[in-house]
């Protein structure tokens, strides 16, 4: 049996502009506070993911973003978020939320909008 996987396209917006980033694995599960399982159930049943919850803590997390190769036959690079962590003070260094190890899977959009 197949383990159900996500990768998920975030589009990250401010003032300076946007830029898109792939989020996977368990990361982008303990981001998201779903399952992939969780995931798929509610797009197999063609309703949208809960994502408010999502969408209000964003400005509270600073992303660790790379310029990876994507793992396919082209030789294309692509940006991946490969941590997050809590904006206490911008006095403090950030908190360690999580990291990933980058992966291939399925493809899902999140975008991000300020």
């Amino acid at each position: 049996m197949l383990t159900p996987r996500a990768r998920f396209e975030v589009v990250m917006t401010d003032v300076s502009g946007s830029i898109v980033a792939t989020l996977i694995g368990e990361l982008g599960e303990k981001f998201l506070d779903m399952t992939a399982t969780d995931i798929c159930e509610i797009s197999a049943k063609n309703r949208p993911l809960p994502l408010e919850h999502v969408r209000q803590r964003l400005p509270h997390r600073l992303f660790k973003i790379q310029l990876r190769k994507t793992f396919s036959r082209t030789f294309d690079t692509r940006l991946f978020i490969v941590s997050y962590s809590m904006k206490e003070d911008l006095f403090q260094l950030p908190v360690l939320v999580a990291s990933e190890e980058i992966g291939e899977s399925s493809n899902t959009k999140l975008e991000n909008k300020r």
